[in-house]
């Protein structure tokens, strides 16, 4: 099974003879095995690094089984590390004790190697399947949070960051800036030479606005050639000092595209500035909303005074 194939698995045991015997079994299924002889030592080699799987005795000096199988299942990265547990004693009594520890699975000695296999097939399974929903979910939440294109922000996500800029704006009565940014002319670059140069030329233009903006600010796509850039505990000078270094730094630039010919653009930058101490009653959506409309509108204005150039 390919899931099988590689595992790691921790052996707990405090007696030599029974971590030999079960190793050796173990590794002429070619499976990676490691082992310690207390629970404290198990717990520190987990630390160091999880294995796949758990095979741990119940009665052990010092820390007994059940200790242990409680601590792995009380830290978050070690939640659903699936473990099954081993006793010689009342199957019935330490299975039940055992599942309430937090144990998947139990087995009484002396072990049958095919319940075994099958009960160690049987996790491994589940823990794969788990693993390949949490690496699902991930893409998911990446797809979700960036532009797939530029690897900007995404819409929903730089509205998100603004919603927190807000917040934060209010709290520590500091302003926040936010741009409005647009292609001037976009539509010919895609008509002149086809989607795919416009998309290089659009994330090459990203790759640039990232250049010159400073770690606590963040870029987002919201739309075609559309951005908003958002500039956390900044004035309107500062503002327009970054918004001319953006739009002249685009303005100089010639982008290598798939196309023969080298190509230049220019932007237009709308800058809208919320000074908390103007609105320290209003709802955050109602600023979010009249933030994105104010840049915007600015934007759309220095489009009409000719592009390249800002507007506030």
């Amino acid at each position: 099974m390919k899931y099988m194939q590689n595992a790691t698995i921790l052996i707990v045991d405090d007696t030599v003879e029974n971590i030999d015997l079960l190793k050796a079994v173990l590794e002429s299924h070619d499976f990676h095995v490691k082992t310690a002889s207390s629970g404290l030592k198990a717990l520190a080699a987990i630390q160091e690094s999880i294995p796949d799987l758990v095979v741990l005795d119940v009665m052990m000096p010092g820390m007994s089984g059940y200790e242990v199988c409680q601590v792995i299942r009380q830290d978050p990265k070690t939640r659903l590390l699936p473990v099954l547990m081993l006793s010689a004693l009342d199957p019935a009594v330490e299975k039940t004790k055992g599942l309430e520890a937090g144990a998947d699975d139990f087995l009484g000695k002396p072990l049958n190697q095919a319940e075994l296999f099958a009960k160690i097939e049987s996790l491994l399974r589940i823990a794969n399947i788990h693993k390949e929903s949490v690496k699902n979910l991930s893409l998911l939440e990446t797809l979700t949070k960036y532009d797939p294109l530029t690897k900007s922000f995404s819409r929903t996500e730089i509205l998100h960051q603004l919603c927190i800029e807000i917040d934060r704006s209010q709290r520590n009565k500091r302003s926040l800036a936010l741009m409005a940014a647009d292609i001037d002319y976009f539509k010919n670059i895609n008509d002149q030479h086809g989607h795919q140069v416009g998309d290089e030329v659009l994330t090459s233009l990203v790759r640039k606005i990232q250049k010159t903006l400073r770690s606590t600010d963040s870029i987002g796509r919201i739309g075609g050639d559309e951005f908003l850039i958002l500039l956390p505990d900044t004035e309107l000078e500062s503002a327009i000092d970054i918004a001319e270094r953006i739009r002249n730094d685009i303005a100089i630039a010639t982008y290598e595209t798939s196309s023969s010919i080298p190509i230049q653009v220019t932007i237009s930058i709308g800058i809208a500035i919320l000074n908390p101490k103007e609105h320290l009653d209003n709802p955050q959506n109602i600023l979010l909303n009249d933030l994105v409309n104010q840049a915007d509108m600015s934007m759309y204005t220095a489009k009409q005074n000719g592009r390249n150039q800002i507007a506030t």
